[in-house]
């Protein structure tokens, strides 16, 4: 669940029209909680693998929940933010 939600959200973050001449590299920023780090690390590389992932780059930033939530709430730029919390 979590690896399908993750890449599901990479790819819906670099929807982009298509334009003419080379692609632009797209950089996106992902803010994350650090337990699943081996699952982003490697979703990323699949997902730069695919013809829609292929100029793409992900900045990720991973940390505890709470530090995270903190971090975003005091402006941290994020394009994709996943993290899991018991609370609703």
């Amino acid at each position: 669940m979590l690896c399908t939600s993750a890449a599901a959200l990479l790819v819906s973050a670099c929807s982009t029209v298509p334009t003419a001449g080379p692609p632009a590299t797209v950089h996106l920023a992902l803010v994350a909680y650090s337990i699943a780090q081996e699952a982003y690390a490697r979703l990323i590389r699949a997902f730069q693998l695919t013809r829609p992932g292929a100029n793409v780059t992900v900045d990720t930033s991973l940390g505890s929940s709470g530090a995270q939530t903190q971090a975003v709430s005091n402006g941290l730029a994020a394009d994709v933010v996943a993290w899991f919390s018991q609370r609703p």
